[in-house]
C-alpha cells in the first residue's frame, strides 16, 4: 500500500482518511486517504479504540443505527508528552525505511504493512510540539445516516459549544476546551442532546 502520513490535518475533513494505528504504540495515529464512504464498523473490538469521553456518544448512535465518522474528544498534554510521541514517531520512521511495520484499522479489524525507503516525517520536533498543544484542544465527531429522517435531524442538531460542518451526508460537530473538565462537559451535553433527539 502506499505510505502512511502522521501529520496534522483539519478536524473537519478527519472522516475522509482511514485512521491506523501503528503496531509499536497507542500513542499516535497514521493515516490514508479513505477508499469510500461506508461508515459501517466490522470490528467487534472497535470501541477500545474510541476515546473514553466519546464512548458513550458512538455506542448510543451505533445501537440507533446511526453511523459515527473517525472521531477525537480532545487531549491536554505537556510540551513533554509531545517530545516523547515525537521520540516514537523517529522510530517509526527508521522502522518503515528498514524493515517495514504494520498499522491496523480499527474500524474493519484490518492490518496494514507498509515499507517505505522515501518515508519522513512531515514535522520538525518543535513545531510538533507547538502544533501539538493547540491541535490537541480541538475535538470531532462526524455522524451520518442512510435514514433521509434521520440525516436530516441531525443536519438540524445545534448546540453552543459545537460548531457544524456539513459534507454531503456527513455531519461534522467540532469543539474546542482549555482544558480537560471543561472538554468532559462539552462532551457530556452534547451526548446528552444526541440521546433526547434520538
Amino acid at each position: 500500500m502506499s505510505s502512511v502520513n502522521p501529520g496534522f490535518i483539519s478536524h473537519e475533513l478527519f472522516h475522509r482518511y482511514t485512521w491506523l494505528l501503528p503496531e509499536t504504540h497507542d500513542k499516535w495515529y497514521y493515516y490514508i486517504p479513505r477508499q469510500n464512504k461506508n461508515f459501517q464498523i466490522s470490528y467487534q473490538n472497535f470501541n477500545k479504540s474510541v476515546d473514553k469521553e466519546l464512548k458513550e456518544l458512538v455506542g448510543y448512535l451505533q445501537s440507533k443505527n446511526i453511523g459515527t465518522t473517525p472521531s477525537c474528544a480532545g487531549h491536554f498534554h505537556k510540551p513533554s508528552e509531545y517530545y516523547k510521541v515525537y521520540k516514537l514517531l523517529q522510530e517509526d520512521e527508521q522502522k518503515i525505511k528498514d524493515e517495514g511495520m504494520f498499522f491496523f484499522d480499527y474500524e474493519k479489524g484490518k492490518y496494514y504493512f507498509v515499507r517505505d525507503e522515501e518515508y519522513k516525517l512531515p514535522f520538525q520536533i518543535d513545531e510538533f510540539i507547538i502544533e501539538g498543544v493547540e491541535y490537541q484542544k480541538k475535538g470531532v465527531v462526524g455522524i451520518t445516516s442512510k435514514d433521509e429522517k434521520k440525516l436530516e435531524k441531525i443536519k438540524d442538531l445545534q448546540h453552543d459549544k459545537f460548531k457544524k460542518k456539513i459534507d454531503g451526508d456527513v455531519v461534522i460537530f467540532l469543539t474546542k476546551a482549555e482544558n480537560e473538565k471543561q472538554n468532559k462537559s462539552n462532551w457530556k451535553s452534547f451526548t446528552d442532546l444526541i440521546k433526547t433527539s434520538f
